[in-house]
């Protein structure tokens, strides 16, 4: 691993001379992936490499993450039981 870098082996990126890949390693100059064919170091800025799937950005929120995702959960929670007792009740 290079100095400074941090494993994300759950991320997909994307090159477009290489195409989908999964990100082993990312520093500031440096990428890791693996490729299909290959893993590869690459530059992340001179590769073009981007997010291969859809990732969400929150700016401006003041809460720790585990509070904001407990909330969502609480919410969808809330809401399905409330769909749920409705069809229960039209039955």
């Amino acid at each position: 691993m290079h100095e400074n870098s941090s494993s994300y082996n759950w991320i997909k990126g994307q090159t477009p001379q290489y195409g989908v890949g999964t990100v082993k390693t990312i520093a500031e100059k440096t990428a890791e992936i693996r490729f299909e064919d290959a893993l590869r170091t690459l530059d992340p800025e001179l590769s073009g490499l981007t997010a291969a799937e859809p990732s969400a950005s929150i700016s401006g929120l003041e809460v720790p993450l585990k509070q904001f995702v407990a909330s969502a959960v609480e919410e969808v929670i809330g809401q399905l039981d409330s769909k749920s007792r409705m069809l229960w009740s039209s039955s």
